[in-house]
């Protein structure tokens, strides 16, 4: 994540190299710091913000899924997705 409220995706092309491409998202993903990421084992991105909200992201299409706006009054420090990709879990203010 990042200050400006982006985030980095990160590919490798098999041979060991890291590949970076913006993930738009539709522009800044949060309206603060991105402060927390986690992938799920279905390819979805979770992000959690300086803003208290937590987005769900396509991670090949970068199409916003759904937003929680108010999922924590403060930042989202972490996020945890269970290996089934059912269950996320957060922590934060």
């Amino acid at each position: 994540g990042s200050d400006a409220g982006t985030i980095e995706r990160w590919s490798s092309n098999g041979s060991g190299d890291l590949n970076p491409s913006k993930f738009h998202g539709g522009g800044h993903v949060h309206d603060a710091a991105v402060t927390a990421v986690t992938c799920t084992s279905s390819g979805t991105i979770a992000s959690g913000g300086g803003d208290g909200a937590i987005n769900l992201w396509n991670v090949t299409g970068d199409e916003k899924l759904r937003t929680i706006p108010f999922a924590h009054v403060g930042s989202v420090h972490d996020l945890a997705a269970s290996a089934d990709g059912t269950m996320l879990a957060s922590c934060g203010e």
